[in-house]
């Protein structure tokens, strides 16, 4: 929604930031995937994103192993200038590494950062149902070790990495984030979209919320072409259109958990992080 105003670009995910070097990118394909920053390579230099364009957005990211991440995107930022970036790369949260976020605070001392958090409890269920999600938190041992062996709870990921954001932030001017709740933005889109518009000063009226809501318009809200897939959430990819649920209500902190077998709950830990957001 953001990157359909007209004063911001939208952007798949890149993970460009996730390493200082891209050399450091290219050694991790299956845990940093870069279909996103190949498709925006593409588009950006090339108009389309087709099997050429991929190639040529492959020799352009060769051309300049020898640079800092930094400046590549840098580099991408002038080219949509004057266009305002929008990305949200989850690779930046990922709890291992969490210089990443710090690095990203020095290197763009003049960004915005939005907090958005979901319900421990959907945002889990979700991420059982991707299978790519399920080998991330298998890689990051996000287990559950009260049992007799460890079994996969991605309530712990959820845990740690909001944790790192609020570290994160802390060191963060407060007029430069926000936190939003996904929920509050999908049941009521339009007060939402406009208090981010005023927190950037960038223009907000009827047009600009009709064009933001035409998520479908997004030349990266289809599947790219063999070999840059994806760079967005397959399901957003199938169905790009938004679903608004007005009077959305959010799921309860108690009662059993979906993908635990043994009638397990969320941990104090997490259910005194969720209130801290709001939830219930």
């Amino acid at each position: 929604m953001l990157g359909q105003h007209p004063n911001l670009y939208d952007l798949p995910d890149m993970n460009l930031l996730a390493r200082e070097y891209p050399t450091n990118l290219l050694d991790e394909p299956a845990t940093l995937p870069l279909d996103g920053l190949l498709r925006s390579v593409g588009q950006l230099y090339g108009g389309e994103q087709t099997l050429e364009s991929m190639e040529m957005a492959r020799r352009w990211l060769y051309q300049r192993l020898s640079k800092q991440t930094r400046d590549i995107y840098l580099e991408l930022c002038r080219k949509i200038d004057p266009l305002r970036m929008v990305d949200s790369s989850a690779a930046y949260t990922n709890p291992k590494q969490p210089e990443t976020l710090h690095r990203i605070g020095a290197g763009f001392p003049k960004a915005y950062y939005i907090h958005l958090v979901r319900h421990p409890r959907t945002q889990c269920q979700a991420w059982m149902k991707d299978p790519r999600s399920v080998s991330e938190l298998h890689a990051l041992k996000s287990y559950a070790h009260d049992t007799n062996q460890p079994v996969i709870d991605p309530q712990f990921d959820w845990q740690h990495r909001n944790r790192m954001i609020l570290n994160f932030l802390d060191g963060i001017p407060t007029d430069r984030w926000i936190r939003l709740r996904g929920e509050d933005v999908i049941s009521n889109p339009r007060d939402h979209l406009e208090e981010i518009c005023r927190w950037l000063k960038i223009p907000w009226n009827e047009s600009v919320y009709e064009a933001m809501l035409a998520t479908e318009n997004s030349v990266y809200s289809s599947a790219g072409p063999y070999g840059a897939k994806w760079g967005r959430n397959p399901e957003f990819l199938r169905s790009p259109a938004l679903r608004q649920r007005y009077g959305h209500r959010t799921s309860k902190l108690d009662g059993a958990l979906p993908w635990r077998t043994d009638g397990a709950g969320l941990t104090g830990e997490t259910i005194e992080l969720a209130r801290q957001f709001g939830y219930e």
